[in-house]
């Protein structure tokens, strides 16, 4: 168990070391373009994880959700991992299709959507009153 724990932080390490690195090399060439303002975003994306990076070092846990988007990855790919799925309040993620139908169509089940998210929203601030969360 704790060879596998050993493994996670690894991989966690070198994650958030390849992510830093990536944006580092985007500020210096950003710099060199002369593009300061987006050097100066870059960089403080890159000493954000600083304290991730230490986090891990120490073996603590990490939440790899939290850190920038990785620039090396094409932005396609990046968008198109999320499109046509929904995410289920179990965890699970629910494959929609590709889209069909015409507008009225989608706008409707898009109302639908809204209307059950309301709803959803009124129960759980219902749930938290009565628990006093709220």
């Amino acid at each position: 168990k704790d060879q596998l724990k050993q493994s996670n932080a690894d991989k966690n390490m070198e994650i958030l070391l390849t992510r830093q690195a990536e944006y580092k090399t985007q500020a210096l060439k950003m710099y060199k373009e002369g593009d300061q303002v987006g050097a100066k975003k870059s960089l403080a994306q890159c000493r954000g994880l600083d304290p991730m990076i230490e986090a891990c070092k120490k073996g603590l846990p990490v939440d790899l959700s939290k850190i920038p988007p990785s620039l090396t990855a094409a932005p396609e790919k990046r968008v198109l991992s999320r499109q046509n799925t929904l995410p289920h309040m179990s965890g699970d993620v629910i494959d929609m299709g590709p889209s069909s139908g015409d507008a009225e169509e989608i706008y409707n089940q898009l109302v639908g959507d809204m209307e059950h998210q309301i709803e959803l929203c009124k129960n759980n601030a219902q749930t938290f009153q009565k628990l006093g969360d709220l």
